[in-house]
């Protein structure tokens, strides 16, 4: 019988010795825009209605992924957010996103996008709904005036500018909008740093 045990007591200890630390530790997710409006320094505001494509460029300080679109309007309804290449201008997600509360985030998973470190995004959203222009946000500092808001940092991610386009549906937008110190609309992601 001890000839039998011994091989079951070193095979057991053979496989016990062999396993692989199954705690790995996971980081965070992060809402960059949504973690600004928790902030005091930060105001919005609500404009009139538009049709427009607003957004803004960002980067992030690592890689990592993005899992989810966001948005928060004035108003609920159903919104398009998109994320695009800031270089080649390629659309690389876009999501129809609910919302059933008026200036609430509401967010849509979406295929994992793999986000490369310093390499420029654009995520932006329409204020159209069907033909009806919707009212949209502003976010600009609290106190003082400065110069430039530009770059934000949240978290990983870094807003480098403000940019929308005159649009009805959802098309790239290229135009700077930074000097007027604020950005627009609220569309979001949700990042996971590697």
């Amino acid at each position: 019988m001890k000839k039998l045990f011994l091989p079951f007591l070193f095979l057991g200890l053979l496989l016990n010795a062999c396993k692989k630390d199954d705690s790995v530790a996971v980081k965070p997710s992060e809402n960059p825009v949504a973690s600004l409006l928790k902030d005091a320094t930060w105001t919005v505001s609500a404009l009139s209605t538009g049709k427009f494509e607003v957004g803004y460029i960002f980067s992030a300080s690592t890689n990592g992924k993005i899992t989810q679109l966001a948005s928060q309007m004035v108003d609920p309804g159903t919104y398009t957010v998109s994320i695009w290449d800031a270089n080649t201008k390629a659309l690389l997600r876009q999501k129809s996103v609910e919302q059933s509360s008026p200036n609430k985030f509401s967010a849509a998973s979406v295929d994992e996008l793999i986000i490369e470190k310093d390499k420029k995004y654009v995520v932006s959203i329409n204020t159209t709904i069907g033909t009806v222009a919707k009212a949209y946000n502003k976010l600009n500092k609290t106190t003082g005036s400065p110069t430039t808001i530009f770059p934000i940092t949240s978290g990983s991610i870094v807003i480098q500018k403000s940019v929308y386009a005159s649009s009805a549906v959802s098309v790239f937008p290229a135009v700077d909008y930074s000097t007027f110190n604020a950005f627009y609309g609220f569309a979001d992601v949700t990042f996971v740093p590697d």
